[in-house]
């Protein structure tokens, strides 16, 4: 990245120009930079790249040479598992001869082509560390038998040699060509382990600050270094769509790439999810690059100034608010600060944490006395343009803190009058951000809709509806099971009463998988065992009758793994070891025993038993019962395997009432009944409680 200018847009005036504008196309890899800076894109620098999974690719050499994919410990090829193989992450043997030459004949390939720079795929250890074969045995001098193991022999360095022995086949007859290889995190440069690179292989290196810089002490560099830097990324712990930066930490991080040199740079992730709020920072960062020594304050009122005009007092005292609350996070908790991979990841400062510390009942009170005063004030129709942007982004953030706040007051005092208003929060914060999505936000690929009074402009970056509301946890984050995916319509609806009853329909024709009938029929939703029910891992469940049988439909989304990968035929028994369903029927004249019957969703993979409560919360079970039962499984795929949003499955029940030795029951006869699915986890269940088939954990089916 040069530390000058390469040109400017002269005739760009920014007072007239929507804030933002050349970010918005920053973060699409345009040719513009932050603040009207026109850097080339790094690719113009780094040349192509020769990826690993293109060059041995396994469809074309996974059955004529296993060889080339990394052996487990098991003895198997990594080429004959069932993992995705076209995400850059199949393991593979990077010692193998076979390899090796694959790739120098892809590079050589560019080479003839009239390349000079040659990106090799990352040097990542979760991928070229794993094989257990003799050679990279020998080459990484440790075995491969464990996680502990595969991040040893990351962390040992020679990994490098692998690329070396690549490399060092071009660089006598090619002397004017470069090779980058990034070193993805567990894959360290230091003297300890490299003294000088060679001369034709550019580390791309990881850094954050200047102690990343620090750790290269000793070692020689005589191709130079290209950075990876970990700026504005969008997987911060605190989440996508807050600011996670501020000017003055930009400020520092351009005069570190000055200071080391670094010639050219990109970043780890797509900068611009939050163009708005922390618009002052990328200003300041474009700015600082022509002229580090810069007052970067200045550089932020010059900002201020030119974008809000006759409300840039109150936008100045805005954003300085905004980047004191948020300077522990940016300096110390974000991306490779020096608490990342400590403390921000520890479980008690998980996501919600780092929002709450951040964003702060007082902060949000203070904040919006400034930005209701510039709205108020503005006169320029950019000038509001971009305060709706901010409102939109401030609404958001404020909404979400609101909601963590609210949970923890249920949390330490659990009761309706904590739950209702956290209920209606959660519900609102999403109304609030479904208006602003297509098709109001239904269905799983609605993007954000342009500004009216900024077409150029979507709001949180123009993703889809599901992210920006959270709905599943991110890189680094942990969203999937806060309080933001509730399913607060079940929890409405009573879901956390303690005793639970459900009426039972009869039908004169038995209902199949498949029938209209179940139509008819109120869902009942599955609650997390001992907590929510929630929208993100739905499960539901409907019963029916006729006079010979009850019937069961349970459908589940998202399951945990892809179906061909777990739901294979098991004996009995040993069907628990995967992802499940389980009914807990007691009808009256068992004398207080549950019949057990469980299957996973994949043919004949059933079991069933009798369960008889005993003294002191004892329970015996009669594994040798065998029920005249049946059940039907079907599974639907939207989308690729190793996506599971689009997935769902259904399992269909139907039992005879003869299989407990009853009659149909009659009118107004309770039976004791429960439901729940293991989903590896969590656990859902009907009737809360230990598991579906535990006496003491019992609704009642009322005929």
């Amino acid at each position: 990245m040069p530390t000058k200018r390469i040109a400017v847009a002269r005739d760009v005036d920014i007072t007239k120009t929507p804030m933002m504008r050349a970010s918005y196309d920053a973060a699409y890899e345009t040719l513009y930079h932050i603040a009207n800076n026109f850097f080339p894109l790094t690719s113009f620098v780094e040349g192509s790249v020769v990826h690993w999974y293109e060059a041995v690719a396994v469809d074309k050499y996974g059955k004529s040479n296993p060889e080339y994919f990394a052996l487990d410990n098991k003895g198997k090829r990594s080429c004959d598992l069932p993992i995705p193989t076209r995400l850059g992450v199949l393991p593979y043997c990077v010692a193998n001869q076979g390899v090796q030459d694959l790739m120098a004949g892809a590079i050589g390939e560019l080479i003839r082509k009239g390349e000079k720079t040659i990106t090799i795929g990352t040097l990542d250890s979760y991928a070229l560390c794993r094989c257990n074969c003799e050679d990279c045995d020998r080459l990484f001098g440790m075995g491969a038998e464990n996680w502990d193991q595969i991040r040893a022999r990351g962390k040992s360095g020679k990994l490098w040699q692998g690329f070396f022995n690549i490399t060092e086949r071009f660089r006598e007859e090619h002397p004017d060509v470069r090779f980058v290889a990034l070193n993805y995190q567990d894959t360290p440069i230091s003297a300890k382990i490299i003294k000088t690179f060679p001369e034709n292989v550019i580390p791309r290196i990881q850094f954050g600050s200047q102690k990343d810089f620090d750790k290269l002490g000793g070692v020689e560099f005589p191709a130079g270094v290209c950075g990876f830097e970990e700026t504005f990324t969008g997987f911060g712990r605190a989440g996508p769509y807050l600011p996670e930066r501020t000017p003055e930490h930009m400020a520092e991080f351009v005069r570190t790439l000055e200071r080391n040199n670094v010639k050219w740079s990109k970043r780890d992730g797509r900068m611009g999810y939050v163009r708005g709020m922390q618009a002052p920072a990328y200003y300041v960062y474009g700015r600082m690059m022509d002229d580090p020594s810069a007052d970067w304050r200045t550089i932020q009122d010059e900002f201020c100034e030119a974008a809000f005009e006759n409300v840039a007092r109150q936008m100045k005292g805005f954003f300085s608010l905004l980047h004191e609350h948020i300077a522990l996070y940016s300096d110390f908790l974000g991306v490779f600060s020096p608490a990342w991979g400590k403390y921000s990841f520890s479980r008690a400062r998980d996501s919600k944490w780092h929002v709450m510390s951040m964003y702060t009942p007082e902060y949000f009170a203070k904040a919006e006395v400034l930005l209701k005063s510039a709205e108020r004030s503005a006169r320029d129709r950019d000038v509001k343009a971009r305060l709706h942007l901010i409102r939109i982004e401030f609404n958001y953030i404020r909404g979400l803190s609101r909601i963590f706040y609210m949970e923890n007051a249920y949390t330490m005092s659990p009761s309706m009058v904590y739950l209702g208003p956290l209920v209606d929060a959660i519900d609102a914060w999403h109304r609030e951000l479904a208006v602003l999505a297509e098709n109001n936000g239904e269905g799983s690929r609605c993007q954000f809709k342009p500004l009216s009074d900024w077409p150029e402009m979507r709001p949180f970056s123009g993703h889809y509806y599901s992210h920006a509301a959270l709905r599943n946890g991110g890189y680094r984050q942990l969203w999937r099971e806060t309080c933001l995916n509730w399913d607060t319509r079940a929890i409405r609806d009573g879901i956390l009463e303690p005793e639970r009853e459900l009426k039972v329909p009869e039908v004169a024709l038995p209902p199949d998988i498949d029938s209209e009938a179940w139509g008819d029929v109120p869902e009942q939703v599955l609650r997390k065992r001992g907590g929510m029910p929630f929208v993100n891992m739905r499960t539901t469940m409907r019963v029916l009758r006729d006079k010979n049988a009850l019937y069961v439909l349970v459908k589940g989304s998202s399951p945990s793994k892809h179906p061909e990968d777990i739901w294979k035929k098991k004996s009995d028994g040993s069907i628990f070891s995967d992802e499940y369903v389980e009914i807990g029927i007691s009808p009256p004249n068992s004398g207080g025993k549950v019949y057990r019957i469980a299957a996973n969703p994949a043919a004949g993979c059933r079991f069933d038993s009798l369960i008889e409560p005993g003294r002191a919360n004892r329970k015996t079970e009669d594994k040798g019962w065998n029920g005249t039962w049946e059940y039907a499984a079907r599974t639907t795929l939207k989308k690729a395997r190793w996506n599971l949003a689009g997935r769902a499955w259904t399992v269909w029940f139907r039992i005879p009432f003869s299989s407990f030795g009853s009659k149909a029951p009659t009118v107004g006869e309770r039976w004791g009944f429960n439901v729940g699915r293991d989903r590896r986890v969590p656990y859902m269940i009907w009737q809360d409680g230990r598991s579906a088939a535990d006496p003491k954990a019992l609704g009642k089916l009322v005929f």
